[in-house]
This record gives structure tokens, C-alpha cells and sequence, in this order.
């Protein structure tokens, strides 16, 4: 009998998932960017019955994935970071198929045993811990000083003839936390009133979740 062919050391690469949302794929990009390492970015989605099922019980992770989704083959990578519950799955499968060598991140609480993981970076607000995780002040995401500075050349001239003080007000919308509602945003518009009539110069930014 032959012997077993050796198992392919991982490459120099990362492999960054999410289901392609893109608060999610923000996080595990802007922590793929840190690592300064070549990185895939992988979309995941799997359809039913897996996703009614806890993420543990999948047997087979990528039988599950629809149409839409990133192919996942060896050779396997050094790191693979995942963010959203429905990177869970394949994150502990290619850790799994990499006989441990491939390391499994995870960014958010993952609301499983942290153990399955060699990282979690996890904000300060899931009240996560234990000796692998790392928790950090709000969530991961691609804003560095360089761009900070690049992003600060590049308005200065639109924003010269803007009356000091300038506010700027970021408006998101509702969560599983949080429900911005209508008398909610009329409030917020009363307060913005009164600061534009104080002489403020307000720049006004809403996300996807605002409506």
C-alpha cells in the first residue's frame, strides 16, 4: 500500500467571508487589509433547510451553497477570516479540511463555543471574552490614517466655504437593537434645525438601514 500523499502546507493567502453583505464584508476585508497578506474575498450563501439549522449541526457546509456563492477549493489558505453567522459553517469546515492548519478567525460574537476557533475579534460591546479572543472598540473596517489623510485632502477644497462650526451627523436605522422611528427621525430633524440655525454647517450622512 502506498503511503498517503502529504497534506499541502497552506499558502501565504487569506481568505476573507461573508455573505456578502457589506457591514459584513467590510469587517473581514478591513482585517484582511491589516494582515498586509494577498486575500480572496469569498461569498457564502447557502440556502435550505441549512439555514434553519444550527450553524454546528451542517454536515457538509459547501453542499449547501446556492447560486451567487464563491467557489472553495485546496489549496487551502494560512487564514481564514469570517464575520455573520452564516461564515461560521465554512470557516470551522476549512479549518477542519486543513487538518488545523489553516487559522480560523471570526470577527463578532459568534454565539457558539468560542474554543472552535483560534480568533475571535470581537467588539467591546458583545461582552465577549476568553484566552482567544481580542476584543477591540467597535468593529474592524478598512479606515486607516493614510486614507483619513487622503479622504481630509480631497474634501478640504468642497468643505472650504462651509461656515464653522461644521457638524457632521451620521444617521443609521433599525436593528435587531434599535428602532429609528418615525417620530424618532423628526426629533433628530428638530435637533439639526436648531444647530443649521445656530450657524452650524451640518454634512449629513445615511446608511442603507435609514429608509
Amino acid at each position: 500500500m502506498s503511503p498517503p500523499a502529504p497534506l499541502e502546507a497552506p499558502s501565504r493567502r487569506v481568505w476573507a467571508i461573508s455573505d456578502g453583505r457589506a457591514g459584513l464584508e467590510a469587517q473581514v476585508v478591513g482585517l484582511a487589509e491589516a494582515l498586509g497578506l494577498p486575500f480572496e474575498v469569498k461569498v457564502v450563501r447557502p440556502g435550505l433547510p441549512w439555514t434553519l439549522m444550527p450553524v454546528t449541526l451542517w454536515p457538509s457546509p459547501f453542499s449547501a451553497l446556492r447560486a451567487g456563492s464563491s467557489r472553495f477549493e485546496p489549496p487551502w489558505p494560512a487564514a481564514v477570516i469570517g464575520c455573520g453567522w452564516r461564515s461560521i459553517p465554512y470557516v470551522l469546515a476549512i479549518k477542519r479540511l486543513s487538518k488545523g492548519r489553516t487559522l480560523a478567525v471570526q470577527t463578532q460574537h459568534p454565539r457558539i463555543a468560542t474554543r472552535l476557533f483560534d480568533i475571535i475579534v470581537a467588539p467591546e460591546h458583545d461582552r465577549l471574552s476568553g484566552p482567544n479572543v481580542f476584543p477591540i472598540l467597535g468593529s474592524p473596517n478598512r479606515v486607516t490614517p493614510q486614507k483619513l489623510a487622503a479622504a481630509a485632502a480631497e474634501w478640504a477644497p468642497v468643505l472650504a466655504d462651509r461656515p464653522s462650526p461644521r457638524v457632521a451627523v451620521l444617521i443609521g436605522g433599525t436593528s435587531k437593537a434599535y428602532r429609528l422611528t418615525a417620530q424618532r427621525m423628526a426629533e433628530i430633524a428638530d435637533q439639526l434645525a436648531a444647530l443649521q440655525a445656530s450657524g452650524a454647517s451640518l454634512m449629513v450622512t445615511t446608511s442603507r438601514r435609514t429608509g
